[in-house]
């Protein structure tokens, strides 16, 4: 519903839809190499919104974070 309600309004917008991703639609999982860089793709697009005081920059800073 919510793609249908922005193409209807007009707006510009970026989605991407994950099929058969394993483990079902959670962000939050890190035990995958894909869920990471899915997870590091996000924080990258919010970034260029959300401007935060210190940014991701590749998958290690990631899995600092995670792991400590």
């Amino acid at each position: 519903m919510l793609i249908d309600t922005l193409k209807a309004l007009n707006k510009d917008f970026e989605y991407e839809i994950f099929r058969d991703f394993p483990g079902g639609h959670s962000f939050d999982r890190q035990d995958t190499k894909l869920a990471v860089a899915i997870r590091l793709k996000i924080y990258k697009f919010l970034a260029e919104y959300l401007h935060p005081p210190k940014a991701f920059n590749n998958l290690e800073e990631i899995r600092k974070v995670i792991y400590q």
